[in-house]
């Protein structure tokens, strides 16, 4: 019998420090994706953003969109998205007045 209340410890000890791993694993992840999702929102323009940028009203970008004269990367229904990388080339190929 003591043989068996030994090995039973053991065994809640290990799930104990696997616990905590786990706890720490998800802190980890949960961060990473936090910092994630800063990152990928200060790589990406949005039309407000596009706005300011020409010096243009909101309604102005949108109703470039529409038109074809501004071409945004990447459409997620009425959202327009463009890539920061790419402004240089958008603002090329983009209308501006």
């Amino acid at each position: 019998m003591n043989g068996i209340a030994r090995e039973i410890a053991r065994i809640k000890r290990q799930a104990s420090h696997l616990t905590e791993d786990l706890k720490q694993l998800e802190f980890l992840l949960t961060e990473s994706t936090s910092e994630e999702t800063q990152k990928s929102e200060k790589e990406v323009i949005l039309p407000e953003e596009m706005a300011g940028i020409l010096g243009k009203s909101v309604f102005t970008v949108r109703r470039w969109i529409k038109e074809g004269k501004l071409t945004p990367h990447y459409k997620n229904g009425r959202t327009h998205y463009w890539l920061r990388s790419e402004l240089p080339q958008v603002l090329k190929s983009g209308s501006k007045g």
